[in-house]
């Protein structure tokens, strides 16, 4: 990889200062620093305890009280979220991505280590890859993610692998940025079925890096429901709990979606892939899925391309990949 090719990215975190080098001509997405990463690093900065300015109350201090708690972070990249969480104060910590990305993360984990005092534990982990789950000793009071939600076909296996990671009693921390349309809808529908949801006050994320387009959630598994006694024999479901700080889709958003896997013959495979556009970075972007005929996911690639390209462009690309994959 050409680190030298592209801007170094430095993040101060606390009295530290994390120097990230990036390769974007890599052709992997996951070889670049994304804002939402850094804005999540710098809103935990800010209430994190102890933190540098005390404020009292602090309406975070539970949520980020790091003691003694285990996380992990899905879709690591160059590395800036777990480098960002272990300097305040979250030191059981793995980092995790697909294998093409590795390189970048280790380089940064090294590049780094001064700073860290450490190398930092990392995993490959392809999410819904049961083996590779378990290999990593779940469940984790803090699933971390930044800009996770890019291609449609991953969705799926992203929110599901957040579920089996994640304690009954944890939270996901998630840096969020909404990079293409069906997604983000189905992202969203899924979560919502998962996931209690709160959205942190755009007011209370750091104000150097409180971007208008980048947002950050607080997930938490929902509450199974009871099954309460009535009568002698019978059984009758508890009253849902009401979460007055979880996130209302609008009503005009609101679709009754039944996503299913239809099962092919026994040796078949699925192939699925999409494109997208990053205007911020002016680049584009595709990404390819390969699932057997029990739905587990055996192969998967994300590619950055050089440039905004057209749509006809895009789907050529996509179409080479699938078949290189």
């Amino acid at each position: 990889m050409k680190f030298t090719d592209s801007p170094v990215i430095e993040l101060p975190v606390r009295n530290s200062l994390i120097s990230l080098q990036q390769d974007n001509g890599s052709m992997h997405v996951g070889t670049s620093v994304w804002p939402c990463s850094l804005v999540l690093v710098k809103f935990i900065d800010r209430w994190a305890p102890p933190t540098p300015n005390p404020i009292d109350p602090n309406p975070y201090s539970q949520l980020l009280d790091f003691g003694n708690k285990r996380g992990i972070e899905l879709g690591a990249g160059c590395g800036a979220g777990g480098m960002g969480f272990h300097l305040l104060g979250l030191t059981d910590l793995v980092l995790t991505d697909i294998a093409p990305v590795m390189p970048a993360l280790k380089h940064n984990l090294k590049r780094n280590k001064p700073v860290l005092s450490k190398t930092l534990k990392h995993s490959i982990l392809y999410w819904n890859n049961l083996d590779q789950i378990n290999s990593l000793k779940p469940p984790f009071h803090y699933v971390i993610a930044a800009d996770v939600v890019y291609i449609e076909e991953t969705v799926g296996p992203l929110v599901s692998t957040m579920d089996a990671l994640l304690a009954d009693d944890g939270v996901v921390l998630l840096g969020y940025q909404l990079r293409d349309p069906e997604a983000d809808k189905l992202f969203w529908e899924l979560c919502d079925t998962t996931f209690d949801i709160e959205k942190v006050p755009h007011e209370d994320l750091h104000p150097d890096y409180a971007y208008e387009e980048t947002s950050v959630y607080v997930f938490r598994k929902k509450k199974k429901k009871k099954e309460e006694s009535t009568l002698p024999g019978r059984t009758r479901k508890a009253t849902k709990t009401d979460c007055s700080t979880c996130i209302k889709r609008p009503e005009h958003e609101k679709t009754e979606v039944e996503v299913k896997w239809t099962p092919m013959g026994p040796g078949m495979y699925k192939i699925n892939f999409n494109g997208l556009k990053f205007e911020d970075q002016r680049a584009s972007g595709i990404g390819v899925v390969m699932q057997d005929e029990t739905g587990f996911v055996i192969a998967a690639l994300s590619k950055k391309l050089r440039g905004l390209r057209g749509t006809d462009e895009i789907e050529v690309s996509k179409i080479r990949e699938h078949l290189a994959l």
